[in-house]
């Protein structure tokens, strides 16, 4: 039943190039029944031109519908094909618009969507009689992984062509460009005429060009490429973040305070201009100079660590799974990102607990960097050894938190020990 269902199948499947309709790659489990199409938009002028046609080579092959039921049957049982894809890059669009086109013609099909590894588990065990996957070339570029597809040692969809198989092995050990790509022609003829495999196109081929990326000129066929023109696209977004946080960054603390304190205590008067503890609006203005430079030094480290943790190989991998972004960032991305952010975080606590002397002198604020400075001022060696002694156990004891606060944020330090 498979192999005369799966030849009628790939013979009316040749037609639907000429009606505009959507897929990707085709396959079922048995011999001459991968089936690609290339095509423009799913559900574009379905199946009615083509209709009476490929109903007309059913019946002449006594495939019908006995029982009124709209399902053909053969040998005596209605026709209802197993049809595995997954839900990512479209293909279950393309997926819907074959089973529409089977389901007219009177070939019963039941969908079975799921996720990418669960789609390779049923291939794997054969539980399926049609596959909408996709097969592409590898980042080299190299079209060998692409043909081993239907080599007899490679494919999953039982096709199995001897000469195809000799030109397969030849390809293999071949370096010289002419000769592989004579090969290839050749390899491609073969498909060709055994009906294996029509070449589907997706109707957007901008699949992974997004406004982030320039000079990216894809076609139809491509999902990797090589290019040395493409570019990171001017994000207006990123160049201004970009230039705010270096300001913050580059300027001092003292300078930083000293604007504040002219533009909102000289000319507008909202805040006082000698602090005093206790009050919010004295300490308003101290915070938001240590916070400038603070958030400055943050959102760049943010920004470079995530920026290096999305080029890792589990991100593309996760996003190649069809994971959610957001699900990658959060789940992924944030707690391997999180070590050197602690880190920064623990020196800036203790900074903070052990005294700004420079921002504290300048709006006068009663605190441990203000007391510092005076004691050395009046030089009281006391007072300055038993700053000394604070400042050294602060450090001591956040230092240890943070050490400590890795093992628990980072599994791989548990591993470790």
């Amino acid at each position: 039943m498979k192999k005369t269902l799966s030849f009628l199948f790939a013979f009316t499947m040749l037609l639907l190039p000429l009606t505009g309709c959507g897929g990707a790659v085709v396959t079922a489990d048995d011999a001459a029944n991968t089936v690609t199409i290339v095509t423009s938009k799913p559900y574009a002028n379905l199946p009615g031109q083509l209709a009476h046609p490929t109903m007309a080579i059913l019946d002449d092959a006594g495939i019908v519908d006995t029982d009124g039921d709209g399902i053909r049957e053969l040998d005596g049982e209605n026709i209802n094909l197993r049809y595995v894809s997954y839900e990512n890059r479209l293909l279950n669009d393309f997926s819907d618009a074959h089973i529409q086109y089977l389901t007219e013609i009177g070939i019963g099909c039941t969908a079975d969507y799921g996720s990418s590894d669960d789609q390779w588990s049923k291939l794997a065990a054969g539980e399926y009689d049609l596959n909408n996957n996709n097969w592409t070339t590898v980042g080299t570029g190299d079209p060998l992984a692409y043909m081993a597809n239907w080599a007899s040692e490679s494919t999953y969809c039982a096709y199995s062509n001897p000469e195809y198989d000799a030109l397969y092995s030849a390809l293999k050990g071949e370096m010289d460009p002419d000769k592989r790509a004579e090969l290839v022609f050749q390899m491609q003829q073969i498909l060709i005429d055994d009906a294996a495999v029509l070449i589907d196109g997706y109707y957007n081929s901008s699949m992974i060009y997004s406004k982030n990326v320039g000079h990216a000129h894809i076609h139809t066929a491509d999902y990797y490429w090589l290019s040395t023109e493409i570019t990171p696209a001017d994000s207006s977004h990123s160049s201004l973040i970009r230039g705010i946080t270096f300001l913050g960054c580059a300027m001092p603390n003292f300078w930083v305070g000293l604007l504040l304190m002219l533009l909102l205590c000289v000319r507008f008067r909202v805040f006082p201009v000698i602090s005093s503890a206790g009050d919010f609006k004295s300490l308003f203005l101290p915070a938001l100079t240590l916070a400038i430079a603070m958030a400055a030094k943050y959102t760049r480290q943010v920004r470079t660590v995530v920026l290096e943790e999305l080029s890792q190989d589990y991100v593309i991998g996760a996003e190649a799974r069809g994971i959610k972004r957001s699900r990658i960032i959060w789940a992924n991305v944030f707690p391997n990102a999180l070590l050197p952010l602690i880190t920064m975080l623990g020196l800036s606590v203790g900074s903070l607990l052990g005294g700004t002397s420079v921002v504290e002198v300048i709006f006068s604020y009663p605190g441990l960097g203000n007391l510092a400075v005076s004691a050395i001022t009046s030089c009281d060696y006391n007072l300055i050894q038993g700053y000394v002694l604070w400042m050294s156990l602060i450090y001591m004891v956040i230092n240890l938190i943070v050490d400590a606060s890795y093992v628990y944020i980072d599994p791989r330090m548990r591993l470790k020990e």
